[in-house]
């Protein structure tokens, strides 16, 4: 699924049924459409944990996404610097800095339920980590 927003509408594309539908011009069309929006610099891409989608999109679309900003980045490196800044006042910096066991990426549902996010957490997550899950 991808969810686009142009400050006015939002539109949903189900990659899933497009391709299933076994139609080519639907499938080249919306090919089209997401490869020049993700090789658009002027259009910022909001992403959470980009990195398996950016490498999905690369391998489907045959581009690389610009202008991306990731949440999961910005809240992992907030949690590192308040971690860093933590020890660094207990004189414990160095440890901090050697010690990776403490990085951990957060997940969108994560996020936003820390920041008691008004709206945007997945409901259906679970639902849908089981249906895709392998075992």
């Amino acid at each position: 699924m991808v969810q686009i927003n142009n400050g006015i509408n939002t539109f949903l594309l189900d990659f899933y049924s497009i391709f299933t539908n076994n139609d080519p011009k639907t499938v080249d069309l919306a090919k089209k459409l997401l490869r020049n929006i993700f090789a658009n610099e002027t259009i910022l891409k909001v992403f959470h944990d980009c990195r398996h989608d950016s490498l999905v999109i690369h391998e489907i679309l045959g581009t690389c996404i610009v202008n991306i900003f990731d949440t999961s980045a910005v809240e992992t490196l907030k949690n590192q610097l308040h971690r860093y800044k933590h020890a660094n006042n207990q004189g414990l910096a160095k440890v901090a800095i050697a010690d990776n066991n403490y990085v951990r990426t957060w997940g969108l549902n994560d996020v936003l339920k820390r920041y008691n996010a008004s709206h945007g957490v997945n409901i259906h997550k679970d639902r849908f980590h089981s249906m895709w899950s392998k075992g």
